[in-house]
């Protein structure tokens, strides 16, 4: 490391990231281990936080002993950089950290006063940078938008000023990571298109992490077409680099259309979100009869397990809402739709631009309304208006987009989405989703394809929730059943062929005009085929016309499900 690297924060940022190009942070480290000044040990903790795994126990001896022999204007920056490994390493360890970080902001808030009230010294512009990210940081963390905001602009002035492209361009980042973070992601866009930034990146300068950063934005906004091209046009002539790779598979692992295995990512942090849909994406492939049935719950049960680490542990809050979503999915469908319940029961308002998480928790919703469940966690009428809300949100939203929302819905709640296109005034992007009901009168019909007739009371009491009776399918039936399959994405989709009385279940929990809609749907699509083979359900289905028509109260088609 050049010596001028010790005082100047630029200087060595500047050199660090080109040391980067050709060598390891732990190479790097064994390079310049003869450093043993308070600036030269602090260098080397710095280098050591990039390190996989870091070496905490040394950081902290080399930290120490830096302050040990430093003057005063170099302990207050070794103490500005002891606050932010502290932090960095309960973060990597996945501690409990929420009262780390109230002390956190707390310190940094002081050290930065400190700052400013020491005499002039070399250090100042790094002592104040260092505690201005600190504060930015823990701020995000904490949700205090107000202080990043009041920072913000002082954070970049310096940022600025201090000469160094890879220091300027890795403080932004980490600043449109805390717009990230707030939930703010139109802005974190804004700051990722800055053409300073742009230039930069082109010129081989954080790119990876600045692509990463920006498409995770547009990911979140629930923009999956624009979240993979950002990460894919600089490259499309070339492979993808590791990190890069990870990120683009990881979306398309998230919207269902790719099946990949859980350890090629290089995102540890999400590897339990990965391995539970990974296991919705085999479970929506299976043919929903016979053995497969047993198959479906252990994959279910096996989420439940897996993602109780993502709520026991702090976490991002937009990742805290989509462990709930993973879980209270899988308890609905294996059917405990009142355990679903219980586990939104600690559920948080999203951020308005969060589309993702919001239009996969009110989709959620939506299916609630289509079990047998008499008191719902929410009543379908504001259920509705908040799915509504979603794709009214995602077109007028800069950079986010209702159809990739719908596709989303589509793939992990096609029947709220089959809800949405013959709900009143109905969802256009969700109009496709017609296609996956079943058509029955006196035969039954998925795409112009025969159904077996024992097949759809099988998936009429599935989509329901309630105890099926088994179904035996025949060697021919067996073969068209299986013909259902298609591809999504790199993925294989069984069906999903949809029973219409779910989203009749429904449409009847509304007022009259959702009672039209459902009848016009039951004109349109049907319901039982004749020589169905499931009498018990017969009398259901009777029961719901009747309810429907307006003739018998809610609670006995309701009363009628819970019987089954």
């Amino acid at each position: 490391m050049p010596m001028n690297c010790l005082g100047d924060y630029a200087a060595f940022m500047s050199w660090f990231h080109q040391a980067r190009q050709s060598a390891t942070p732990g190479e790097l480290l064994a390079a310049n281990a003869d450093l043993t000044s308070p600036l030269g040990l602090l260098r080397r903790a710095m280098m050591a936080m990039r390190e996989r795994p870091v070496p905490r126990r040394e950081v902290r001896t080399w930290l120490a002993a830096a302050h040990e022999q430093a003057r005063p204007d170099e302990q207050l920056l070794i103490e500005i950089y002891e606050q932010h490994a502290a932090v960095k390493r309960a973060h990597m360890e996945g501690q409990r950290e929420t009262d780390l970080l109230r002390q956190s902001l707390r310190e940094y808030e002081y050290l930065l006063m400190q700052v400013r009230r020491m005499p002039d010294s070399p250090l100042q512009a790094e002592m104040e940078l260092l505690a201005t990210d600190g504060l930015i940081r823990s701020a995000k963390r904490l949700q205090r938008s107000d202080l990043v905001e009041k920072h913000a602009p002082r954070f970049e002035a310096l940022a600025a000023s201090m000469g160094s492209a890879p220091l300027f361009q890795h403080s932004m980042i980490q600043l449109l990571g805390a717009y990230t973070f707030l939930g703010d992601y139109v802005r974190s866009i804004d700051l990722g298109r800055d053409r300073r930034l742009t230039t930069l990146a082109r010129q081989g300068i954080y790119t990876e992490l600045l692509l990463s950063t920006v498409s995770n934005n547009y990911f979140n906004l629930g923009n999956l077409d624009q979240a993979l091209a950002v990460l894919d046009d600089p490259y499309h002539e070339q492979p993808r680099p590791a990190l890069i790779q990870s990120t683009f598979d990881s979306y398309r692992v998230y919207f269902g259309e790719l099946t990949v295995d859980p350890s090629a990512f290089e995102l540890p942090r999400y590897d339990t979100f990965f391995k539970c849909l990974l296991n919705f994406t085999v479970v929506e492939s299976l043919v929903p009869v016979g053995k497969a049935l047993a198959q479906r719950e252990e994959l279910l049960r096996e989420v439940l397990t897996t993602s109780e680490l993502a709520l026991t542990r702090d976490t991002y809050p937009t990742d805290l809402l989509f462990g709930y979503w993973l879980r209270a999915r899988a308890r609905l469908l294996v059917g405990e739709y009142g355990m679903a319940v219980q586990e939104l029961a600690t559920l948080f308002e999203p951020q308005p631009q969060e589309l993702l998480n919001r239009a996969l928790l009110t989709a959620l919703d939506l299916e609630l309304a289509m079990t047998p469940m008499s008191a719902l966690r929410i009543p379908l009428s504001e259920a509705e208006q908040q799915f509504r809300q979603v794709f009214e949100d995602a077109r007028t939203t800069r950079y986010a987009n209702p159809e990739s929302l719908a596709r989303l819905v589509q793939r992990w709640h096609p029947q709220a989405a089959a809800y949405a296109a013959l709900m009143p005034n109905p969802l256009r992007e969700c109009l496709p989703a017609l296609d996956l009901l079943a058509r029955v009168d006196q035969r039954a019909t998925w795409r112009g394809q025969a159904l077996p007739p024992a097949l759809v009371p099988h998936l009429t009491r599935l989509g329901v929730r309630v105890p099926t009776l088994g179904v035996t399918l025949s060697g021919n039936a067996a073969y068209q059943v299986a013909r259902l399959s298609r591809l999504v994405g790199e993925t294989t989709v069984w069906g999903p062929v949809l029973p219409l009385l779910p989203v009749v279940v429904a449409l009847s929990r509304g007022g009259e005009a959702h009672r039209e809609a459902a009848r016009r749907a039951w004109r349109d699509f049907g319901m039982l085929p004749g020589a169905h083979r499931d009498p018990e359900l017969d009398g259901v289905v009777e029961v719901w016309r009747a309810v429907v028509a307006g003739e018998r109260p809610l609670a006995d088609g309701l009363r009628a499900l819970q019987d089954l």
